[in-house]
Protein backbone atom coordinates (compact mmCIF):
# COMPACT_ATOMS: atom_id res chain seq x y z
CA UNK A 1 0.00 0.00 0.00
CA UNK A 2 1.76 3.07 -0.82
CA UNK A 3 -0.67 5.27 0.76
CA UNK A 4 -3.07 5.42 3.91
CA UNK A 5 -5.59 7.28 5.04
CA UNK A 6 -8.25 7.56 7.64
CA UNK A 7 -8.89 5.14 10.24
CA UNK A 8 -9.77 1.19 10.41
CA UNK A 9 -12.18 1.25 13.10
CA UNK A 10 -14.56 3.67 10.79
CA UNK A 11 -13.33 5.01 7.43
CA UNK A 12 -10.26 3.85 5.47
CA UNK A 13 -8.85 5.13 2.82
CA UNK A 14 -6.05 3.38 0.59
CA UNK A 15 -4.03 4.31 -2.67
CA UNK A 16 -1.90 2.14 -4.63
CA UNK A 17 -2.94 -1.26 -3.23
CA UNK A 18 -0.82 -4.30 -4.41
CA UNK A 19 -1.88 -7.79 -3.45
CA UNK A 20 0.24 -10.63 -4.77
CA UNK A 21 0.15 -14.75 -4.67
CA UNK A 22 1.46 -17.50 -6.62
CA UNK A 23 -1.43 -17.55 -8.84
CA UNK A 24 -2.14 -14.06 -9.62
CA UNK A 25 -1.90 -10.55 -8.50
CA UNK A 26 -4.36 -7.69 -7.99
CA UNK A 27 -3.70 -3.80 -8.10
CA UNK A 28 -5.86 -1.13 -7.15
CA UNK A 29 -5.66 2.26 -7.47
CA UNK A 30 -7.73 3.53 -4.89
CA UNK A 31 -10.00 1.27 -2.36
CA UNK A 32 -12.67 2.92 -0.11
CA UNK A 33 -13.94 1.21 3.06
CA UNK A 34 -16.88 2.31 5.45
CA UNK A 35 -17.55 -0.06 7.79
CA UNK A 36 -18.94 -0.67 11.80
CA UNK A 37 -16.21 -3.37 13.02
CA UNK A 38 -17.87 -3.04 16.23
CA UNK A 39 -20.67 -5.25 14.70
CA UNK A 40 -18.06 -8.05 14.54
CA UNK A 41 -18.63 -8.61 18.27
CA UNK A 42 -22.15 -10.02 17.46
CA UNK A 43 -20.73 -11.90 14.84
CA UNK A 44 -22.12 -9.14 12.11
CA UNK A 45 -20.04 -7.95 9.45
CA UNK A 46 -21.74 -4.66 8.24
CA UNK A 47 -20.21 -2.99 5.36
CA UNK A 48 -21.51 0.72 4.50
CA UNK A 49 -19.75 1.52 1.19
CA UNK A 50 -16.57 -0.60 -0.24
CA UNK A 51 -15.31 0.96 -3.87
CA UNK A 52 -12.20 0.13 -5.58
CA UNK A 53 -10.76 2.59 -8.60
CA UNK A 54 -8.50 1.38 -11.44
CA UNK A 55 -8.26 -2.57 -10.67
CA UNK A 56 -6.40 -4.83 -13.16
CA UNK A 57 -6.79 -8.17 -11.91
CA UNK A 58 -3.62 -10.62 -13.58
CA UNK A 59 -4.79 -14.30 -13.12
CA UNK A 60 -1.59 -17.08 -13.64
CA UNK A 61 -3.48 -19.85 -12.89
CA UNK A 62 -2.40 -23.09 -14.43
CA UNK A 63 -3.49 -24.21 -17.36
CA UNK A 64 -4.75 -27.77 -16.15
CA UNK A 65 -7.69 -29.50 -17.15
CA UNK A 66 -10.03 -29.38 -14.34
CA UNK A 67 -13.65 -30.84 -14.23
CA UNK A 68 -16.06 -28.42 -15.89
CA UNK A 69 -18.68 -28.48 -12.46
CA UNK A 70 -16.75 -29.68 -9.30
CA UNK A 71 -19.99 -29.85 -7.93
CA UNK A 72 -22.40 -27.67 -5.65
CA UNK A 73 -19.94 -24.98 -3.57
CA UNK A 74 -20.42 -25.41 -0.07
CA UNK A 75 -19.68 -22.40 3.06
CA UNK A 76 -16.73 -22.28 4.73
CA UNK A 77 -17.61 -23.23 8.39
CA UNK A 78 -17.00 -20.16 10.09
CA UNK A 79 -18.82 -18.30 7.10
CA UNK A 80 -22.10 -19.89 8.54
CA UNK A 81 -21.63 -18.38 11.72
CA UNK A 82 -21.94 -14.60 10.74
CA UNK A 83 -24.36 -12.25 9.01
CA UNK A 84 -23.39 -9.18 7.21
CA UNK A 85 -24.38 -6.91 4.62
CA UNK A 86 -22.70 -4.60 1.85
CA UNK A 87 -24.68 -1.75 1.10
CA UNK A 88 -22.54 -0.27 -1.88
CA UNK A 89 -20.30 -1.73 -3.75
CA UNK A 90 -18.83 -0.08 -6.12
CA UNK A 91 -16.01 -1.03 -9.11
CA UNK A 92 -14.85 1.65 -11.34
CA UNK A 93 -12.34 0.81 -14.35
CA UNK A 94 -12.18 -2.83 -13.90
CA UNK A 95 -9.41 -4.90 -15.87
CA UNK A 96 -9.28 -8.98 -16.22
CA UNK A 97 -6.67 -10.74 -17.87
CA UNK A 98 -5.63 -14.38 -17.72
CA UNK A 99 -2.50 -14.89 -18.12
CA UNK A 100 -1.55 -13.64 -21.85
CA UNK A 101 -4.62 -13.48 -23.13
CA UNK A 102 -6.39 -10.08 -24.28
CA UNK A 103 -7.32 -8.45 -21.60
CA UNK A 104 -10.92 -8.30 -20.42
CA UNK A 105 -12.48 -4.45 -19.43
CA UNK A 106 -15.16 -4.83 -16.92
CA UNK A 107 -16.13 -0.78 -17.20
CA UNK A 108 -18.41 -0.05 -13.82
CA UNK A 109 -20.08 -2.45 -11.86
CA UNK A 110 -22.75 -2.05 -8.60
CA UNK A 111 -24.21 -3.87 -6.13
CA UNK A 112 -25.56 -4.39 -3.04
CA UNK A 113 -25.73 -7.94 -1.15
CA UNK A 114 -26.29 -9.66 2.36
CA UNK A 115 -25.44 -12.92 3.84
CA UNK A 116 -27.63 -14.85 6.74
CA UNK A 117 -25.56 -17.81 6.91
CA UNK A 118 -26.74 -19.84 4.55
CA UNK A 119 -27.29 -17.77 1.44
CA UNK A 120 -26.07 -15.00 -0.66
CA UNK A 121 -28.32 -12.28 -1.81
CA UNK A 122 -27.38 -9.51 -4.25
CA UNK A 123 -29.71 -7.17 -5.47
CA UNK A 124 -29.81 -3.59 -8.06
CA UNK A 125 -26.37 -5.57 -9.34
CA UNK A 126 -25.47 -3.12 -12.68
CA UNK A 127 -22.20 -3.84 -14.52
CA UNK A 128 -21.44 -1.48 -18.01
CA UNK A 129 -18.99 -1.40 -20.75
CA UNK A 130 -17.66 -1.37 -23.83
CA UNK A 131 -19.91 -3.76 -24.73
CA UNK A 132 -22.60 -2.79 -23.27
CA UNK A 133 -24.34 -3.15 -20.24
CA UNK A 134 -26.25 -5.65 -17.59
CA UNK A 135 -28.64 -5.52 -14.43
CA UNK A 136 -30.28 -8.38 -12.14
CA UNK A 137 -30.53 -9.69 -8.85
CA UNK A 138 -29.75 -13.34 -7.56
CA UNK A 139 -29.94 -15.34 -5.03
CA UNK A 140 -27.93 -18.47 -4.40
CA UNK A 141 -28.41 -21.05 -1.60
CA UNK A 142 -25.12 -23.18 0.07
CA UNK A 143 -26.76 -25.08 2.74
CA UNK A 144 -28.25 -26.78 0.15
CA UNK A 145 -28.15 -25.63 -4.02
CA UNK A 146 -30.71 -23.15 -4.56
CA UNK A 147 -30.04 -20.50 -6.84
CA UNK A 148 -32.47 -17.93 -8.40
CA UNK A 149 -31.20 -15.47 -11.31
CA UNK A 150 -32.91 -12.58 -13.33
CA UNK A 151 -30.80 -10.98 -15.29
CA UNK A 152 -31.00 -8.49 -18.38
CA UNK A 153 -28.62 -7.77 -20.70
CA UNK A 154 -28.03 -5.04 -23.94
CA UNK A 155 -25.66 -5.08 -26.28
CA UNK A 156 -23.91 -1.91 -27.77
CA UNK A 157 -23.67 -4.24 -31.49
CA UNK A 158 -26.60 -6.23 -32.66
CA UNK A 159 -25.35 -9.75 -32.34
CA UNK A 160 -27.46 -12.69 -34.16
CA UNK A 161 -30.47 -10.48 -35.17
CA UNK A 162 -30.87 -9.41 -30.99
CA UNK A 163 -29.25 -6.05 -28.92
CA UNK A 164 -30.98 -7.59 -25.56
CA UNK A 165 -31.14 -10.74 -23.75
CA UNK A 166 -33.04 -11.67 -20.43
CA UNK A 167 -32.41 -14.77 -18.43
CA UNK A 168 -34.61 -16.24 -15.89
CA UNK A 169 -33.47 -19.34 -13.63
CA UNK A 170 -35.00 -20.92 -11.26
CA UNK A 171 -33.04 -24.16 -9.00
CA UNK A 172 -34.71 -25.43 -6.29
CA UNK A 173 -33.59 -28.37 -3.67
CA UNK A 174 -34.93 -32.11 -4.35
CA UNK A 175 -34.95 -34.68 -2.05
CA UNK A 176 -31.64 -35.68 -2.89
CA UNK A 177 -28.75 -34.01 -1.13
CA UNK A 178 -26.81 -32.03 -3.67
CA UNK A 179 -29.02 -31.96 -6.59
CA UNK A 180 -31.42 -29.64 -7.44
CA UNK A 181 -34.32 -29.11 -10.38
CA UNK A 182 -36.07 -26.12 -11.79
CA UNK A 183 -36.77 -24.24 -14.74
CA UNK A 184 -35.23 -21.42 -17.12
CA UNK A 185 -36.39 -18.75 -20.01
CA UNK A 186 -34.55 -17.36 -21.87
CA UNK A 187 -35.62 -14.82 -24.25
CA UNK A 188 -33.45 -12.56 -27.12
CA UNK A 189 -34.91 -10.02 -28.48
CA UNK A 190 -34.47 -6.58 -30.50
CA UNK A 191 -35.91 -3.38 -30.58
CA UNK A 192 -37.89 -4.57 -27.15
CA UNK A 193 -39.90 -7.45 -29.82
CA UNK A 194 -39.01 -10.94 -28.70
CA UNK A 195 -37.08 -12.73 -32.10
CA UNK A 196 -36.10 -15.83 -29.85
CA UNK A 197 -37.16 -18.09 -27.47
CA UNK A 198 -35.64 -21.21 -25.20
CA UNK A 199 -37.47 -22.29 -21.71
CA UNK A 200 -36.68 -25.64 -20.05
CA UNK A 201 -36.95 -27.64 -16.62
CA UNK A 202 -33.76 -28.65 -15.90
CA UNK A 203 -31.97 -31.14 -13.26
CA UNK A 204 -28.62 -30.65 -11.50
CA UNK A 205 -26.48 -33.55 -10.26
CA UNK A 206 -22.57 -32.96 -8.91
CA UNK A 207 -22.30 -35.27 -12.46
CA UNK A 208 -24.56 -33.84 -14.59
CA UNK A 209 -26.85 -31.08 -16.21
CA UNK A 210 -30.51 -32.58 -17.42
CA UNK A 211 -33.30 -30.88 -19.11
CA UNK A 212 -36.55 -32.13 -20.59
CA UNK A 213 -39.45 -30.22 -22.22
CA UNK A 214 -37.35 -28.01 -24.00
CA UNK A 215 -38.48 -25.89 -26.43
CA UNK A 216 -37.00 -23.62 -28.85
CA UNK A 217 -39.51 -20.37 -29.67
CA UNK A 218 -39.22 -18.00 -32.68
CA UNK A 219 -42.05 -16.10 -33.25
CA UNK A 220 -43.33 -15.39 -36.48
CA UNK A 221 -41.86 -18.87 -38.19
CA UNK A 222 -43.58 -21.77 -37.76
CA UNK A 223 -43.12 -25.08 -36.84
CA UNK A 224 -41.24 -25.84 -33.43
CA UNK A 225 -38.37 -27.80 -31.71
CA UNK A 226 -37.82 -29.99 -28.91
CA UNK A 227 -35.32 -31.28 -26.75
CA UNK A 228 -34.39 -34.11 -24.01
CA UNK A 229 -31.13 -34.46 -22.67
CA UNK A 230 -28.00 -34.25 -20.67
CA UNK A 231 -24.59 -32.80 -20.03
CA UNK A 232 -22.28 -34.81 -18.33
CA UNK A 233 -19.29 -33.11 -16.05
CA UNK A 234 -16.02 -34.32 -16.07
CA UNK A 235 -12.12 -33.70 -17.08
CA UNK A 236 -14.17 -34.35 -20.65
CA UNK A 237 -17.71 -33.20 -20.53
CA UNK A 238 -19.61 -35.51 -23.06
CA UNK A 239 -23.31 -34.59 -24.77
CA UNK A 240 -26.45 -36.75 -24.87
CA UNK A 241 -29.70 -35.25 -26.25
CA UNK A 242 -32.31 -36.12 -28.42
CA UNK A 243 -33.89 -32.84 -30.90
CA UNK A 244 -37.64 -33.81 -32.65
CA UNK A 245 -38.29 -31.21 -35.41
CA UNK A 246 -42.17 -31.01 -36.21
CA UNK A 247 -42.92 -28.71 -39.13
CA UNK A 248 -39.88 -26.95 -38.53
CA UNK A 249 -38.71 -23.73 -40.61
CA UNK A 250 -35.20 -23.67 -40.96
CA UNK A 251 -34.78 -21.59 -44.27
CA UNK A 252 -32.94 -18.56 -42.62
CA UNK A 253 -30.16 -21.03 -41.59
CA UNK A 254 -29.61 -23.06 -44.49
CA UNK A 255 -30.50 -20.73 -47.42
CA UNK A 256 -33.61 -22.89 -48.71
CA UNK A 257 -37.50 -23.50 -47.54
CA UNK A 258 -37.97 -26.13 -45.48
CA UNK A 259 -40.83 -27.99 -43.30
CA UNK A 260 -39.14 -30.44 -41.11
CA UNK A 261 -40.15 -33.84 -39.37
CA UNK A 262 -38.38 -36.02 -37.87
CA UNK A 263 -35.54 -36.64 -34.70
CA UNK A 264 -31.78 -35.87 -33.86
CA UNK A 265 -29.55 -38.12 -31.40
CA UNK A 266 -26.32 -37.37 -30.24
CA UNK A 267 -23.56 -38.51 -28.16
CA UNK A 268 -20.41 -38.33 -27.25
CA UNK A 269 -17.85 -35.46 -26.33
CA UNK A 270 -18.15 -32.60 -28.17
CA UNK A 271 -14.42 -33.17 -30.18
CA UNK A 272 -15.92 -36.55 -31.25
CA UNK A 273 -19.60 -37.24 -30.70
CA UNK A 274 -21.92 -39.32 -32.88
CA UNK A 275 -25.19 -39.72 -33.45
CA UNK A 276 -28.24 -40.65 -36.41
CA UNK A 277 -31.14 -38.62 -37.67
Amino acid sequence: VEKIQGCLRDELTLQGVNLRWAQGEIHAERLHLKWQPAQLWNRRLIVNELSLSGVIFQDRGSEETKPFFPGWPPAPFWLTKIQGRIDSFRLHEGVYRRRNQDPIKLGQLFSRGAWDGKALVLQDCALSGPWGSAEGSMKMGFAKPFLILDLKASSAHEYNGMDRLTVKLLLAPTDKPDEAAGTIRVSGQKQNAEVLGLESELGLTPAALSWRNFRFLNPGRKGTVQSEGSWSFGVRPSLQGRFIFDDADLGPELGMTTNLFGELEIKGPLENYRGRV
